[in-house]
């Protein structure tokens, strides 16, 4: 059986969720003001779409990843 820290992408992918979560607090609580929620809340589409690539390539940099091997 393996284990969290064993799979580096799965690992990236739960820090992903934590993110997301605390992002979307973030964007969804009244009493801040807009430009920080529609911050957090693009943060956080970005960090829906990061998971997703994450757990599709099975990398923990996702499409970073592949943005970054287009650089090189």
């Amino acid at each position: 059986m393996q284990t969290v820290a064993a799979c580096t992408w799965l690992l990236a992918k739960v820090i992903g969720l934590i993110a997301y979560v605390g992002l979307g607090v973030l964007a969804l609580r009244p009493g801040r003001p807009r430009g920080v929620r529609a911050t957090a809340w693009v943060a956080a589409l970005l960090t829906a779409g990061w998971i997703v690539s994450v757990a599709i390539t099975k990398s923990p940099l996702g499409f970073l990843g592949y943005l970054l091997r287009l650089s090189s």
